[in-house]
This record gives C-alpha cells, structure tokens and sequence, in this order.
C-alpha cells in the first residue's frame, strides 16, 4: 500500500464535504455543531477512500489517487452494481430489471424517460444519442 496515495486519496474524500461545509457556513452566519459520530463517519468514510485510492490500477501519481477519493462514493456505487450483476450471472439468476413507471407513478415527483435497452443506446450516432438525453 501506498502511503502518498492513501493520504491523497482521504484528502480527496474529505474535499467535497469542505466545500459544501464552507458553502454552508457562508450562506449562514449561525456557526454549525459537529457530534462524535459525524466526525467518526468522516473518518471512516476518508480512510476507505484512502485505502481504495492506495490499489486502485493504473495510478500514476497523488494526484489521480485524489481524483479517485474525491470520486469515492460513484466508484463504490460502481463497483457493487457490477458485484451484483457478477453473482447474478454466476449463479444463472439474471438481475433485476429497471422498473418503468408513467409519470403519474414516479414516487418522487419528477417525470421519467422511458428505459432504453443498450443495444440501441450504443446504435447510432451523436445526434441520436443526444436526442434520447
């Protein structure tokens, strides 16, 4: 494990929630309270990064282990999205689907697009696929 990319890649984890602490602090002149398990959850949350940015392939330098702890929370999504796809395959069961609501049936409020299959995300050209966007 790499030390240099360890400590860039908790720095990273770390930078975005200084920004939107600092933005929140900013827009508000009351000051902001921190408990125990705030700064615990941080701390967990910057040493997984770290660890993930220390043998993540392919890094080259502190900065892209930065790069990859400021990412932290899409890599980890990532990653168990094909975990599950992974041991679905494995054992023969095939993921679930996308669920496709109307409109009317999204729980939050906002419309959605209809569910697209990848052959036909992947047809194409620019235009098209900025069309279905």
């Amino acid at each position: 494990m790499n030390l240099e990319f360890f400590i860039a890649g908790c720095v990273g984890a770390l930078a975005p929630e200084v920004i939107r602490l600092y933005e929140t602090q900013r827009l508000r002149t009351a000051g902001i309270s921190f408990s125990a398990f705030y700064w615990a959850i941080s701390a967990i949350y910057a040493a997984l990064a770290g660890y993930v940015a220390s043998i993540f392939p392919g890094l080259t330098g502190p900065f892209y282990a930065f790069c990859v702890g400021v990412g932290f929370q899409l890599i980890v999504n990532k990653a168990s999205t094909i975990a599950v796809r992974l041991v679905s395959s494995m054992s023969g069961t095939p993921p679930a689907a996308p669920v496709d609501r109307p409109d009317s049936q999204s729980t939050d409020g906002f419309p959605r697009r209809k569910h697209v299959p990848n052959a036909e995300r992947r047809s194409g050209n620019v235009y098209e696929f900025l069309s279905l966007v």
